[in-house]
């Protein structure tokens, strides 16, 4: 995501194979897990896409 912004991409298609990383991703509810912290981070850089 990092390197599609530093391009200028602005319209792209994110595609994941889990589920439940998924679900967190769209989720606005803080997530403690192990893998919060990157969650995000995802969520932050996602906010530049459309």
């Amino acid at each position: 995501m990092e390197y599609m912004q530093a391009k200028g991409y602005v319209n792209v298609i994110f595609e994941m194979d889990s589920k439940e990383v998924g679900y967190n991703l769209k989720s606005s509810n803080r997530d403690d897990s192990d893998i919060g912290s990157v969650i995000q981070h995802c969520r932050n850089l996602l906010i530049n896409f459309k």
